[in-house]
């Protein structure tokens, strides 16, 4: 029995009918490797869950409804950074998590939050956004200029334990900076955390220990711990990011 990682997921939550129930639980006890997916996957709903929970009711900062609404514009290179190691980029922030929102990254759409006012940020980057272009094209390391006085700098990319592609990035302005991670799935990049603070005397303010620990969680969830190296990346930039949630 071939076996998705959708139908994985609906069978931890119990959310499959009882007859497919049976047949996925048979399917698991049969296969070594059926059952090690299943326990990836239950960890990570784990850490996922514990992330939410540590900023349930954490309201939207500021920063990063800032910084999401302005104009696009064109993305133009920047000098590559002498160093961009992710341990070397300290952010402090206020984290949003979250998946499944609509949401209209950089232009002048405002921002549709959570019903609940909550900290939810996620959904899927339109083409035509200045952000898209970016983690289409630009290796880690670099940073690319986008409208409104900002920019983006492409941390890292890694692979989720379901094939799919995704990426660390900031954002800022002269007084704002964000820290995200987008996905790819069916064809298009979509937003899955994303971390904001204001700067302050050119500098970044310390997170909340619970806030920092909450986004690393989920960044580890997803599997930012373990980066593509250059060859690959590489590789996946020549051929647009084919395959892994395509």
């Amino acid at each position: 029995m071939t076996v998705s990682n959708d139908q994985l997921s609906a069978y931890l939550d119990g959310e499959l009918p009882p007859e497919e129930m049976k047949s996925v639980a048979a399917a698991i006890a049969a296969d070594d490797d059926l059952r090690a997916r299943v326990e990836a996957l239950a960890a990570s709903d784990l850490l996922l869950k514990r992330a939410y929970s540590a900023i349930d009711d954490s309201p939207m900062p500021d920063a990063v409804t800032a910084l999401l609404k302005a104009p696009a514009g064109k993305v133009v290179p920047l000098r590559r950074p002498q160093a961009a190691p992710r341990w070397a980029m300290p952010l402090a922030a206020s984290v949003a998590l979250g998946a499944g929102l609509a949401l209209g990254l950089f232009l002048n759409d405002p921002v549709r939050m959570a019903p609940s006012g909550g900290g939810v940020l996620a959904g899927a980057i339109s083409p035509a956004d200045p952000l898209y272009a970016a983690l289409d094209k630009t290796p880690s390391g670099d940073r690319v200029a986008i409208a409104g006085a900002r920019e983006v700098s492409l941390v890292l990319s890694f692979e989720t334990a379901d094939g799919r592609y995704c990426r660390e990035f900031t954002l800022e302005d002269a007084s704002r900076a964000a820290r995200a991670i987008a996905c790819r799935e069916n064809g298009l990049w979509s937003l899955k955390i994303a971390a904001a603070d204001e700067k302050s005397g050119g500098g970044y303010a310390t997170a909340a220990s619970g806030v920092s620990a909450a986004f690393d969680a989920g960044a580890r969830a997803l599997g930012a711990d373990q980066p593509l190296d250059r060859a690959r990346e590489d590789a996946l930039l020549k051929a647009g990011w084919s395959g892994g949630g395509d």
